[in-house]
């Protein structure tokens, strides 16, 4: 679990894609930046979305977009490395609950949790 707080970049346009992340609690805003360099809102994804994915499934080797935590509280957000994400996809149910998405959250909010993905 990584957390971040108001403003704190996740990762930025052209920055290599390594994994995709899970919104566990708090807010992010994903968007990109133009030719001129400002920024747009693309987005704002809340618990249980998911970031990056796209780019994880496709084995796109650089971010589209950039994402930053809007949330005044931190943020947190469970980060799942390329490889290991392509592990998890061929365990049916954590295929179904990444469809989901909540009961993965909950998992990842409960350290004491022992039901294995």
């Amino acid at each position: 679990m990584i957390c971040y707080e108001k403003g704190e970049s996740i990762f930025e346009q052209g920055e290599p894609v390594s994994g995709c992340y899970i919104i566990c609690c708090g807010q992010v805003k994903e968007g990109w930046r133009t030719s001129l360099g400002e920024r747009r809102t693309l987005r704002i994804l809340g618990q249980g979305r998911l970031l990056a994915v796209t780019e994880a499934l496709s084995r796109q080797s650089w971010h589209d977009t950039y994402a930053i935590a809007i949330e005044d509280e931190e943020s947190r957000l469970l980060f799942i490395a390329g490889q290991e994400f392509y592990t998890l996809l061929k365990h049916p149910t954590f295929s179904v609950e990444l469809v989901m998405g909540q009961e993965i959250v909950t998992r990842a909010q409960d350290p004491v949790s022992r039901n294995p993905i």
